[in-house]
């Protein structure tokens, strides 16, 4: 299916048939984090278009949107395979609606993120 269109699960999906183990497959893991790239990337969009539509809360939907967008992209840069699109996607969305992050990253090598 479309992974920008998230359905909510049904009660038959909920209890899977199988062991606890078939959860912590690789490609079950895989499709988790997926869904979850997904999910904070949406949020972050979200924020972004109540951001540009609501000038009054303005100045913290920009901090939300950008903390969420850039969660998106550590985990999917962590985790899935670099020529993935969806990482692709969400790498190039944050590059093109931040790209005051990256000069500021930029400008200090010595930085260390923890």
């Amino acid at each position: 299916g479309n992974i920008m269109q998230i359905n909510p699960l049904t009660w038959n999906e909920f209890k899977t048939p199988g062991t606890r183990l078939a959860e912590i497959t690789r490609d079950a893991m895989l499709e988790k984090l997926c869904l979850l790239v997904a999910a904070y990337f949406c949020i972050a969009t979200e924020l972004r278009f109540l951001h540009q539509s609501n000038a009054e809360v303005a100045a913290w939907l920009s901090q939300d949107e950008q903390f969420w967008h850039a969660k998106a992209v550590e985990i999917s840069c962590a985790y899935l395979p670099n020529e993935c699109p969806l990482v692709n996607h969400v790498l190039t969305s944050y590059q093109r609606h931040h790209p005051e992050s990256e000069s500021e990253s930029d400008s200090d090598p010595n930085d260390n993120p923890s």
